[in-house]
């Protein structure tokens, strides 16, 4: 499963990780994903979009910044995050 798609269907898959029906092949996926992501320290845009389901607005205006830095905060986060997920990060 792409990152982007596990994070657009975050609260869903949380859903089927809590009753313990998550196929085996995303549970390690998902658990770094959280650990990674959970305090909104590293990654706060993906936090605040993803999980608590802010608009791109909404964090503008929140972290005092224009939406397209906002934006560009988003796609910089996916790209690191996506290198911690796949492990590019230890080479």
């Amino acid at each position: 499963m792409e990152l982007t798609e596990l994070l657009k269907k975050y609260v869903v898959i949380q859903s089927l990780y809590d009753k313990g029906i998550l196929t085996a092949d995303i549970v390690p996926v998902f658990e770094t994903l959280t650990a990674v992501i959970g305090s909104g320290e590293l990654f706060p845009v993906i936090k605040m979009h993803y999980i608590d389901g802010l608009t791109m607005e909404v964090i503008a205006e929140k972290l005092g910044y224009e939406t397209r830095t906002i934006y560009r905060r988003q796609k910089l986060e996916l790209a690191e995050l996506k290198s911690i997920i796949n492990g590019d990060w230890l080479n």
